[in-house]
């Protein structure tokens, strides 16, 4: 009779056992799954300013909502990096306004406004380049 008893109680264990790799597997497929949304928020505001050659309210809008669980899931590293990304999108949406406004400024104004642009726009286009160094550390499954 204790032969089975411990059978029995070593199953147990192995169940256990077993069942705990697997919530802790679904704990790390679950945040890969919220990390990687942020991720790919981050891609398609960089996709939007790319296509558009600025950014608009709406995307930036959208941009916030979908990084707004940012603090619960990473680093400051990654933190500091959205941080940058809205100013620098609020900031190429603001030269555009001015831009766009004719009347506003002088001719020297406006060249100073469009040198600005460029210089947000060839940070964009490095930037895909830097976002794959920082989240490869969170977004790898291992």
């Amino acid at each position: 009779m204790k032969t089975i008893e411990i059978l029995i109680a070593i199953s147990l264990v192995c169940i256990a056992y077993q069942n705990w790799r697997i919530q802790k597997d679904k704990l790390r497929l679950d945040l890969y799954d919220k990390r990687y949304k942020i991720f790919q928020a981050i891609k398609d505001l960089s996709t939007s300013f790319l296509k558009n050659g600025v950014t608009n309210r709406k995307d930036l809008s959208q941009f916030i909502i979908d990084t707004s669980e940012v603090d619960f899931l990473f680093e400051d590293d990654i933190k500091e990096n959205i941080d940058e990304i809205r100013k620098k999108s609020l900031r190429a949406i603001h030269l555009a306004e001015r831009l766009d406004n004719r009347g506003v400024g002088t001719q020297e104004d406006r060249e100073n406004i469009a040198k600005e642009l460029e210089e947000l726009e060839k940070w964009s286009i490095n930037h895909p380049n830097r976002l794959k160094s920082l989240f490869k550390e969170y977004l790898w499954f291992k």
